[in-house]
């Protein structure tokens, strides 16, 4: 393995390069958040460990400089349930979020991070516990498909034994199918497929590697954020997301190739001009892509150039809690029947009297917190006005986050605390990528974007700042930045600078693509 070791100002900074990319250990001390912001903005993300393997190469990377406890990217709160069987075709319309609680899920001691179904109610659970099971066979039908295990074990090994034997853990998507399994399982307790923890990039990564001795005269009460534990060979523990720790983000080595095209088009022009001739825009997931996509240049141009980022006016909603598992909050939506969408530079969302109205994030109005630091979910009305993102940073800061609706009920609630005011919620009109990324990596210069004129909607690097990024009209004419992805071979060689493009040969997996050359 090819270690680079740096020492920084700021602390230890050791760079790991793997077959899938490398994690990048920092002696940095940040929260769990603020470690997650960090890494999304310098790296990928925060570090996610798929295999023993994975484990092997993040140890490597600390390689006996530090002993402590450092952040990964698994997390887990009462917002992130979720199936252990996530087959799309699985779920028809909002099958995926029914629930069934005997009460809201307490988190006691915020370890309950599995569900078991007793007498038809669903409570939250400590996975380690030892209960009956209830395993998916896709083979069956109706009543057929439920197999009871009757053997007590963890929710972890009951999902194995399901797996290998059946489907998954039981996924329950209705009453009707809530009704057959309780009739099944009767009076006892049995686990079902529903579990809390989730990885910060959202992937479906199921392996854990939990520290065999954990103290159990630690306070685990609000411990939502994941660990790994250097003094018990890189083991994970739980802890609370709020103390200041180093952390592990990981870099993944992206397999585009940039290809800077010099005719100026509009940008949807040049989106057709990408697609045809290579993959489409620019996507960029992380500052190493952009030091490859300004390497393009090579000097030769100092403009600004299309990417393939753009403001989508219909399907790029989101929640400012930024996690996508939120179950029901990408679903909800309650928009006052004058609302058409289609505003220009009106990117933020408010409520009246529990209808949604699109506005100017600049300005300045009341808005409704979300809290759950104190074991309890409850939304806040603030006592002062401000602009949007500066009540995002007063929620986030002295409670969770501006407040996400997932349901009618939640609706209504905020309807009352709100009374008669117009408030922020936490819902925003973000950008897209063009080829539909997920990549949360931004990159804009100061003061941007501003959405003057309000129809700037399409997004270009300017390359005499850096590539910071500018939001631009959308029919402004501009060299743009493409991408393919590059052709593989069974003989990895590495990538070579040739004038002012990339050329390169990656291993038989793309997403193995590694760089072994360090532009």
């Amino acid at each position: 393995m090819f270690l680079i070791v740096v020492l920084l100002s700021t602390g230890l900074w050791i760079v790991s390069l793997g077959l899938r990319g490398h994690y990048v250990f920092l002696n940095q001390p940040k929260t769990w958040n603020e470690a997650q912001s960090y890494c999304r903005e310098k790296h990928a993300d925060l570090a996610t460990i798929e295999n023993t393997e994975d484990v092997r190469r993040m140890t490597d990377v600390v390689d006996g400089n530090f002993d402590g406890s450092a952040w990964i990217g698994l997390h887990g709160d009462s917002k992130s349930w979720r199936w252990s069987l996530e087959h799309s075709d699985l779920y028809g319309k909002g099958a995926s979020v029914f629930r069934g609680w005997w009460d809201q899920p307490d988190n006691t001691e915020g370890r309950e991070l599995c569900v078991y179904i007793s007498m038809g109610k669903w409570n939250d659970f400590r996975c380690d516990y030892s209960l009956m099971a209830v395993c998916y066979d896709e083979r069956g039908n109706n009543t057929e498909k439920y197999v009871l295990l009757k053997t007590y074990m963890t929710w972890t090994e009951a999902r194995e034994y399901c797996r290998e034997h059946h489907t998954d853990l039981a996924s329950v998507k209705n009453d009707t199918e809530n009704h057959i399994i309780s009739r099944i399982v009767g009076d006892d307790a049995a686990w079902i497929g529903l579990h809390r923890t989730a990885w910060s990039d959202m992937s479906r990564s199921s392996f854990t590697f939990w520290a065999e001795i954990i103290d159990d005269s630690r306070t685990y009460r609000q411990q939502n954020c994941v660990v790994v534990w250097y003094r018990s060979s890189g083991g994970w523990t739980w802890e609370t997301c709020d103390r200041a720790l180093p952390f592990i983000c990981y870099s993944g080595t992206s397999p585009r190739m940039y290809h800077l095209e010099g005719d100026r088009k509009s940008w949807l022009d040049a989106q057709k001009h990408c697609r045809e001739k290579y993959t489409d825009l620019a996507t960029v997931d992380n500052t190493e892509d952009m030091d490859r996509l300004m390497h393009m240049t090579s000097g030769s141009y100092d403009g600004f150039a299309w990417i393939g980022m753009y403001d989508d006016l219909f399907r790029s909603w989101r929640w400012s809690l930024e996690d996508e598992v939120i179950q029901g909050a990408g679903e909800y939506r309650n928009w006052d029947s004058a609302q058409d969408n289609t505003g220009q530079g009106e990117h933020c969302v408010a409520t009246v009297y529990g209808a949604w109205l699109a506005f100017s994030c600049k300005t300045l109005i009341r808005f409704i917190c979300y809290d759950d630091k104190n074991g309890t979910q409850s939304y806040v009305l603030s006592d002062q006005t401000a602009t949007w993102s500066d009540a995002q940073s007063y929620c986030r800061q002295h409670h969770t986050d501006l407040a996400s609706v997932r349901s009618s009920t939640d609706n209504q609630m905020i309807a009352h605390r709100a009374g008669s005011e117009i408030v922020w919620i936490g819902l925003y009109r973000g950008r897209a990528w063009s080829d539909q990324s997920n990549s949360s990596f931004r990159h804009w210069k100061s003061g941007q974007p501003d959405y003057a004129g309000g129809n700037q909607n399409c997004v270009a690097a300017s390359l005499a700042d850096s590539g910071k990024w500018t939001d631009h009209n959308c029919l402004d004419v501009l060299p743009f930045f493409c991408y393919s992805v590059a052709e593989c071979s069974s003989n990895p060689s590495p990538w070579l600078s040739a004038g002012n493009s990339y050329h390169g040969v990656c291993t038989s997996d793309l997403q193995s693509c590694e760089e072994t050359l360090r532009l």
